[in-house]
């Protein structure tokens, strides 16, 4: 890549930093999210599921309350009504809501305390097929069971005063519906009397389920704790009426099972492997009822909102990182080529033949102002500089040429000086050849004298 010349400049080096930055910073962003944000947003998630769920078990209970604040009526009332009106006026407090979840009502006294000459005394009303009240006197026939004695008249009898007992769910033959009761005890002179009845039919059960299914996008069952099946959001599950767990065609018949054995009164979840991979089991009870809110759920459902919002920030971050790619390189490009103007300007400066007069041309850009204005005042410091070498340059060459000229002149006299001594040599040569004849013809006393020195002639 070097040798192709692809990242030698400035440039391309630093836009492949930028992209493999922000690449490194996506897949950094990523990790993090699926390692510490990932869990808590599908923890949040279930958190919202089981909100769902304990909202449609207050949904339940609230009509368990209605029911109770009825049931409250009914026994005060019959507490100090006469038998005959207890007849006339239960039908009127049985459908005062005119609810026909409410199958029907009735009340169980002990033998003999509402007329001593009769054991079976109970009053009941059901509804027919037209929601109409009709009473119903089975428990009174004289071939029946004695109802006081069966256990869940024992059971409802040991409930305290006030309270509801929730009766688990039931099938008889006086409707093809499931029901549940609520029981309450009635009391006469602080002494026990018998108990009263609402029953409540199961079917807004499975509507409620169903509806819940359908905001969750998984299964929903309202169930008991020995797995019983109350309500079933799916019937493609078993639309047998109060089917068993193990009855449902669903793989989440045992581990449900497993959890109900461990709810109590606190809720629970757990996972299983079905045919489309990891389920979440959200078991919820419904307070003050035998009954458990069941949520069968796609573990990949819980995650799926999680995965939607990471990719939606993905996608916003790699945006705004792609953006801001985009600026960061468009910036680099202007100061390249800010640059590259910088450069071709000094090139241009350079080229004039070194005209020191010339000056780089302002920019927009405050930073290169800066450079340019130094490059300019280097190139006027240059010029002063250049300026005083020429004045130097100039005074040199005045003192040379003063110092030619005397050299001149001083020649002249030499030469001068040297034609006179020349000429003094010569007077002293025709000086000397004048006094040499005179010498020689000078007597000598050759005892008194000696000869002139020749040197000492000269000397003269």
């Amino acid at each position: 890549m070097y040798k192709n010349g692809i990242l030698k400049t400035t440039q391309a080096r630093f836009s492949l930093f930028l992209i493999g930055f922000f690449g490194l910073l996506l897949i950094l962003t990523f990790v993090v999210i699926r390692q510490f944000v990932s869990p808590q947003l599908i923890e949040n998630e279930s958190n919202l599921i089981r909100l769902t769920v304990d909202r449609q078990a207050r949904a339940i209970t609230e009509q368990m309350n209605r029911v109770q604040a009825q049931q409250k009526t009914i026994t005060e009332l019959v507490s100090v009504l006469s038998s005959g009106q207890i007849d006339t006026l239960l039908p009127n407090l049985v459908n005062q809501y005119n609810d026909l979840n409410v199958f029907g009502g009735g009340i169980w006294p002990l033998p003999g305390v509402r007329d001593a000459a009769r054991d079976r005394f109970s009053t009941f009303f059901a509804r027919d097929t037209a929601g109409q009240l009709h009473v119903n006197t089975v428990w009174n026939q004289p071939d029946s069971e004695k109802y006081w004695e069966q256990p869940w008249y024992k059971e409802e009898m040991s409930m305290a005063q006030g309270q509801c007992a929730w009766a688990k769910a039931y099938q008889d033959a006086a409707s093809p519906q499931p029901r549940t009761n609520c029981a309450m005890a009635i009391t006469r002179d602080g002494k026990p009397w018998g108990f009263a009845t609402i029953d409540v039919t199961l079917g807004f059960f499975n509507k409620l389920a169903n509806e819940m299914s359908t905001a969750v996008e998984g299964n929903v069952l309202i169930v008991e704790a020995d797995g019983k099946v109350v309500g079933n959001g799916q019937p493609e599950y078993g639309s047998a009426a109060l089917p068993n767990l193990k009855d449902l065609k669903t793989p989440a018949a045992s581990p449900l099972q497993a959890l109900l054995s461990r709810a109590g009164n606190s809720a629970i979840d757990g996972t299983y492997d079905g045919a489309d991979g990891e389920h979440t089991l959200l078991v919820q009870p419904i307070a003050g009822s035998p009954w458990y809110l069941v949520v069968d759920i796609p573990s990949s459902h819980l995650s799926r909102h999680t995965s939607n919002m990471l990719t939606k920030l993905t996608v916003v971050q790699g945006a705004l990182c792609f953006l801001l790619l985009i600026v960061l390189v468009s910036f680099f490009r202007i100061f390249m080529k800010n640059l590259r103007l910088l450069q071709h300007n000094i090139q241009a400066l350079s080229s004039g033949g070194a005209d020191l007069t010339q000056r780089l041309p302002t920019s927009k850009n405050p930073e290169f102002n800066a450079v340019v204005q130094s490059f300019n005042d280097f190139i006027a410091y240059l010029q002063e500089l250049m300026q005083l070498v020429g004045q130097s340059a100039l005074a040199m060459s005045s003192a040379s040429r003063q110092i030619a000229s005397g050299n001149a002149d001083l020649s002249s006299r030499t030469e001068e000086q040297s034609s006179s001594i020349i000429e003094t040599a010569a007077s002293v040569e025709e000086l000397a050849g004048t006094v040499r004849p005179t010498t020689r013809v000078t007597p000598v006393n050759s005892r008194n004298m000696r000869p002139v020195s020749r040197t000492k002639a000269h000397q003269w």
